[in-house]
């Protein structure tokens, strides 16, 4: 059972849940083909860059699973964070807009970083979201 069921009020149903798109990965799969390759060439560099290569994947596997972005019928709730948590929630009336931003990249293979806007405030960037598009359509047009 993740955060966001923990925290849901009564009556309270989720309407949309995004997850961070598989692009955290690729840093990590670079650095290990690297780290591959170069152990061929040289074993003792090579274990390092592999090992290296590892840890990104690993780092980007708990980004990955304990980051959740969810619209319910009431709120919009953003939590981050493995051991230290960070979330925070906005009613969906207070919303005043969605901001996407995608690059090149992101418009090809699908992710963006999106910023909720409300009265009062908002919610941080959350970055690498897949279907970003879709996530705003559900925030504004629901």
């Amino acid at each position: 059972m993740g955060y966001i069921d923990e925290v849901l009020q009564p009556e309270e149903e989720i309407v949309h849940r995004a997850v961070v798109h598989w692009i955290v990965y690729w840093n990590g799969f670079i650095v290990l083909i690297i780290g591959g390759l170069w152990w061929l060439a040289d074993p003792g560099i090579g274990v390092w860059i592999v090992a290296l290569g590892g840890l990104l994947l690993v780092i980007a596997f708990i980004k990955r699973v304990s980051t959740e972005l969810v619209i319910t019928s009431k709120r919009v709730i953003a939590k981050t964070g493995f051991i230290m948590r960070n979330s925070s929630e906005i009613n969906r009336n207070k919303v005043e807009g969605v901001d996407v931003k995608q690059g090149i990249n992101g418009r090809i293979f699908g992710f963006g970083t999106i910023t909720i806007r409300g009265t009062g405030g908002g919610l941080a960037p959350m970055k690498e979201i897949d279907d970003p598009l879709a996530f705003r359509n559900k925030v504004t047009l629901e």
